[in-house]
This record gives structure tokens, C-alpha cells and sequence, in this order.
């Protein structure tokens, strides 16, 4: 499983906040889940771009994951399910145990003795564009900003 997991320095929002502690936690959440899904949306943006094989990569396509816990931590990935993910995000050489590996090419039989597999990486680009650049502390800004006039409306 491909997962990257992210902290925040959430002090400023705990002083902005003040006397509304007990709403944090499921604002929290909301702040964290808001980059997430714009990190998923990059990283199937960018697969997209680069001409990803439907019947191959799919998988990787429908199982990105993200999850947002109350402590201002999240976590973004693709499941288990889709193990070869790994294999596509960093590139791989495969080797043969005993032997040749034997790939159907163009209606032939084609043996060797190993494959390197190119890397395509996906996630971890659109993880870097997002938490690195400060893009994340604005889709931040923006959301806590309606979140409090959410909150201090009523």
C-alpha cells in the first residue's frame, strides 16, 4: 500500500478559535479533507495526462484513498487491493526466478530474462504540489474562513 501521511501545525486555528474548542475536531477534519480530495483530484488529473492504460492501472485509478483524523493528521494512498500501484509510482526491475518470464507481444510469445518497469509517478507529485507550495495552508484558509462564518452566523 502507497500512503503518505501529514501533520499539521494547527495552533493558529486553536487561537483563532478561542472558546469553541469542542467544534475543532470536526472542523479539523474538514480542513485536512478539503486538501485530500484536491490532492486525489491532481493525482487522477495527472494519470489522466500521462495516458494511463485502463485495463491495467484502473485499479489504481478508483482506489486512491484519503482520510482525515480530528488531530489535524491525514493520511492519502491508494489501497491495498491495487499492490501494484507501488510498482507504477516508483518503477520496478523484475527478474525471473528460475529461468525466462514469457510476455505475449503482439499475438507472440516473448521471453526474458527480466523487465524494468518505467516509473509514472502519480500521488507523490500531486502530494508535494499541494503540501509543499503553501497551496494547502490557502484551500486551509479558505475553508476555515467559511467555517467560521458558518459557525459565528448562527
Amino acid at each position: 500500500m502507497v500512503q503518505v501521511q501529514v501533520e499539521i501545525d494547527y495552533k493558529e486555528y486553536e487561537r483563532q478559535l478561542k472558546d469553541c474548542k469542542d467544534k475543532m475536531p470536526k472542523i479539523a477534519r474538514r480542513l485536512v479533507g478539503k486538501v485530500n480530495a484536491q490532492v486525489k483530484k491532481e493525482a487522477r488529473r495527472t494519470m489522466r495526462q500521462r495516458g494511463f492504460n485502463k485495463q491495467k492501472e484502473e485499479g489504481i485509478y478508483k482506489n486512491l484513498f484519503s482520510y482525515a483524523n480530528t488531530d489535524f493528521t491525514a493520511k492519502i494512498g491508494i489501497k491495498k487491493k491495487a499492490f501494484y500501484a507501488r510498482f507504477v509510482e516508483k518503477g520496478a526491475r523484475i527478474t525471473a526466478r528460475n529461468g525466462y518470464l514469457t510476455f505475449k507481444v503482439n499475438e507472440k510469445f516473448v521471453k526474458v530474462k527480466s523487465v524494468t518497469l518505467p516509473a509514472k509517478p502519480f500521488l507523490e507529485p500531486a502530494i508535494r504540489y499541494y503540501w509543499n507550495t503553501g497551496k494547502a495552508d490557502a484551500i486551509m484558509d479558505t475553508a476555515f474562513q467559511k467555517e467560521l462564518d458558518k459557525l459565528f452566523r448562527d
